[in-house]
């Protein structure tokens, strides 16, 4: 059996041609999917970095509002608690609301146990989700 040597040079010259491209494919498919996780990656980090901007200056207004009462500190407190209201797990979304009545009927010494109470849970929240 005779193989004609211009049959395996053409064999040859097709597959040296088609390999680079299919290869060129594969590596522009797999950078392509690298990006959209990395993009992805960011994406999570920024939402997480939100989340734990407004939790803290929840805090920090519900710690201001009980040393400082006042309407404008009040009134500050009613934003944040909206927006942490939002990304509270349920556990903690109780003692925001019944801090948030006290506090709207300036009922300050009985919310002061609860402020320290939900300052301890967000801080907790944020060691163990926002590391």
């Amino acid at each position: 059996m005779n193989i004609d040597p211009n049959i395996v040079m053409a064999i040859i010259a097709l597959v040296s041609v088609i390999t680079p491209s299919i290869t060129t494919w594969q590596n522009n498919n797999f950078r392509l999917k690298l990006k959209e996780l990395d993009n992805r990656q960011k994406e999570l980090e920024k939402d997480k970095w939100y989340k734990r901007e407004i939790f803290e200056n929840y805090a920090c207004s519900l710690s201001k509002t009980i040393l400082n009462q006042n309407a404008e500190n009040l009134s500050e407190l009613g934003k944040y608690y909206a927006l942490s209201f939002l990304y509270a797990p349920e556990s903690l979304k109780a003692k925001m609301s019944d801090c948030q009545v006290l506090m709207k009927n300036w009922d300050f010494a009985k919310a002061k146990p609860i402020v320290d109470e939900i300052i301890t849970d967000i801080s907790a929240l944020i060691r163990s989700q926002y590391k």
